[in-house]
């Protein structure tokens, strides 16, 4: 092979050597560059995801301590009050108390409390939010299913027994006052089933220091002694 056959042949060597380390880097930009893309959506999915878990969190936390705010609607003294419903049971008792005494029968149905309401309302919203940890949810429901059932069963046995009183004659004076002493022996009820106001406060509580350990995880500035 004659010098310059042999530089030509050394020039293509070089060439194709050049061509391959282009390719070659080339291809390990475009991975890098995918992995880098891919890494940043996820991060981005992420913080969106997180900032929705939170949000929903507070929004719980809020939801749950309202019925202990004198400020809300949710106030237990506002929508715990069962003056409402024994106003009704009267009305009915009324338009048909000379039948029901002489039949001392009082079979009516029972309006369903305002705290009830929400509090079913509050279990359709939260057992199926995917933005409620697991372990926050599980513990809200049996919450929410625990007090809306007690309450449900000790107005149903506290006014059904009373139904009857007034049927039987009793209490037939003093209509207007009943439903205090009635509101009474419902939370005597629900207290020794575990499910009484202070009880409930209590339950409240652990399910906001959940909430809070879970933020606690994420927290930025948080600085370990």
């Amino acid at each position: 092979m004659s010098f310059v056959q042999s530089i030509w042949a050394n020039i293509d060597s070089l060439q194709k050597l050049f061509q391959t380390l282009f390719y070659i880097t080339g291809g390990v930009i475009a991975v890098l560059t995918y992995i880098s893309a891919k890494k940043g959506l996820l991060n981005t999915v992420n913080t969106e995801y997180h900032k929705k878990v939170i949000d929903n969190l507070k929004a719980l936390s809020g939801e749950l301590w309202s019925e202990f705010d004198s400020e809300s609607k949710n106030y237990w003294l506002k929508s715990s009050s069962i003056e409402g419903i024994v106003v009704e049971i009267h009305r009915r008792f009324k338009s048909r108390q000379e039948e029901i005494l002489k039949s001392k029968i009082f079979d009516e149905g029972i309006l369903v409390g305002v705290d009830q309401q929400r509090f079913s309302a509050l279990i359709s919203k939260y057992k199926s939010d995917p933005f409620i940890p697991n372990p926050i949810r599980e513990k809200v429901i049996e919450f929410l299913k625990n007090r809306s059932k007690i309450l449900q069963e000790a107005r149903w046995v506290t006014l059904r027994k009373y139904m009857q009183d007034l049927a039987n004659g009793k209490y037939t004076n003093t209509l207007e006052n009943n439903w205090g002493w009635l509101q009474n022996e419902i939370l005597q009820y629900c207290g020794e089933r575990g499910a009484n106001l202070s009880q409930a406060e209590m339950e409240i509580d652990n399910i906001r220091l959940l909430i809070q350990e879970y933020f606690e995880k994420y927290n930025p500035v948080k600085v370990t002694i």
